[in-house]
Order: structure tokens, then sequence, then C-alpha cells
């Protein structure tokens, strides 16, 4: 959860951890992480996601794997990003020929969506079948499918392009956290 206390145009701050005060009816999941464990919110019904608005909760990070397993990921995750503002055009036929190989070439069901921040996900559900490590070995030949497919794309093979970390001037692709506890 990212919360907002003193609204958008305030500090913000990260919460993985449900508070101690936050009502019993509002499920929780606890996750392993090295070192410990973390209860997660489960966002599973409307009445908790208005608990979480009112708390000034306005970024909800979720899984690539549900509560249950959380070892078993339901959904693979492309990640496009702009250099800056003005380089959508380019993210977005990267997404869309990523999406276009992934179904037609592959056979694969793919939605593309904005990311609430400048980019888009081609987001790829999954049969819970496997671990996070053949997910992994699947997605640097996802991601580089689409990268040289649009001039001025490149490709990472994991999530480095943070927030502060130099991107070049050309579109992002990453495969996007595949791994055990990534959320988007």
């Amino acid at each position: 959860m990212v919360r907002y206390p003193d609204g958008l145009g305030g500090e913000r701050f990260f919460q993985k951890n449900a508070s101690s005060y936050f009502p019993g009816w509002i499920r929780r999941a606890i996750v392993g992480k090295e070192g410990g464990q973390v209860e997660h919110v489960v966002c599973d019904k409307p009445a908790t996601l208005v608990y979480l608005a009112n708390q000034a909760c306005i970024e909800i990070h979720a899984f690539t794997s549900r509560a249950d397993k959380p070892g078993v990921p339901d959904q693979l995750v492309f990640d496009f990003d702009p250099p800056d503002g003005e380089r959508f055009a380019e993210v977005r036929r990267a997404a869309l020929r990523a999406r276009d190989l992934l179904e037609h070439d592959l056979g694969l069901t793919t939605f593309v969506r904005t990311t609430g921040g400048r980019g888009l996900h081609v987001h790829v559900p999954l049969i819970r079948r496997a671990g996070f490590d053949p997910v992994r070995e699947f997605t640097p030949p996802g991601v580089r499918c689409a990268g040289p497919q649009v001039p001025g794309c490149h490709h990472h093979r994991a999530a480095q392009g943070q927030a502060g970390s130099p991107r070049l001037r050309r579109c992002h692709a990453e495969r996007l956290r595949a791994d055990r506890g990534g959320q988007l």
C-alpha cells in the first residue's frame, strides 16, 4: 500500500504490514520473506477498498500470485515505461507489439493496461501450476520479443529501472517482479 496522509501533494509512505488498528473483518495474508514475514491486507471486498481509501491509501500494489498459493504466480507481467513524459507513443507501440507476439506467435491471452504511472503493463494470465522459477525463465525471451521490434525500445531482464536510475533515452521494457513476493 502507498498512503498519502496529507493528500497527493504531500509526502507518501509505503506500508506492507496491516496496521494493528485495522478492523478484524479485513482479511490478512501472512507471507514469508527473508528474515521474517509480512502480514498483508487482502483487498477482496468493496468494504475493504473503502476502508483503505479512508486510510489515505491511494495505491494498492497487488501480488502476481494469490494468498492461498503465494509461491505459484497466476499472471506474468511485462512492464513498458517511457524515459520521459513525451515518449508514450513508443511505449504504446512496444506494448501492443508484445501483446501481438504473445497472442499470435505463442497463443497466449493478454491484456494491456495502464500502470498508474507513465507506462503500460501487458498481463498474461497463467494456470496456477508452475512456480516462479519457470515463469522467470520464460520472461527474458518474452520481453525481448517486443523491444527490438519497436524502434528506440530496449529491455532489461529484471525490475532494474526503478525511479531514479538511468533508463537511457529509449522505451524501457522489463519483466515485472516475476519473483515470490513481487508486487505490481
